[in-house]
């Protein structure tokens, strides 16, 4: 089954990766449309072993079937997980981004040095609008080989491109009691305690099938 490491998700989830879901004005990106930045804090020695060990050494258990598409003014996401184990403690989390934003971009070095950067029109991707469910998952009890399904609204805000939207779709699982690899997890039970399963990201207007690698 196909699977993208926890650093390849742009700081949406994994060990010590963090994501704000509340409407905050950050110095990057101008949100006088009301749009919501992410914040992504350092990664410790320990903290990279663990996304290290969940991309490495435990296999995805999980393949969705999504669609994503515009009704009105609201935007539609229906999710089907099909899953190869049974888990009780499995979560499920969506996170509606916007791509093609054209804004300013903070810059505290010297700009000359990057000519052909425009700063000052710098094209914004995977700008996080809203979530649905909490970036952190919410409950999707699996038993394997049925099918578990939900569906989820966004209201679409009129500062929004509606055909720039895209959502990413993940499941989360339980590191297990004992980890492949020596790495303490005392000090990060909060941010570690999970490891993203699976991921997948579906623009407005398309669907994915289910995909097993």
């Amino acid at each position: 089954m196909k699977k993208l490491s926890a650093l390849s998700l742009c700081a949406l989830a994994g060990a010590a990766l963090v994501l704000s879901c509340e409407p905050v004005e950050g110095e990057n990106v101008d949100v006088s449309g009301g749009s919501v930045t992410v914040s992504v804090s350092e990664i410790s020695a320990p903290e990279e072993g663990l996304v290290e060990e969940s991309a490495e050494s435990y296999a995805s258990v999980t393949g969705f079937e999504a669609s994503v598409k515009v009704e009105g003014g609201s935007l539609k996401v229906d999710v089907s997980v099909l899953p190869i184990v049974t888990e009780p403690d499995m979560k499920l989390a969506v996170v509606v981004v916007e791509n093609g934003i054209v804004k300013s971009q903070a810059f505290y070095g010297n700009a000359s040095d990057y000519p052909e950067i425009d700063f000052n029109n710098y094209v914004h991707d995977h700008v996080v609008r809203e979530c649905p469910t909490s970036y952190t998952g919410e409950s999707l009890p699996v038993e394997a080989g049925k099918v578990s399904s939900k569906s989820y609204s966004v209201a679409i805000d009129k500062s929004w491109d509606a055909s720039n939207l895209e959502a990413i779709i993940y499941t989360l699982r339980t590191f297990p009691a004992s980890p492949v690899q020596a790495v303490s997890r005392a000090k990060y039970t909060n941010k570690a305690g999970a490891y993203v399963d699976n991921v997948v990201s579906v623009k407005a207007g398309e669907s994915v099938s289910y995909d097993f690698q």
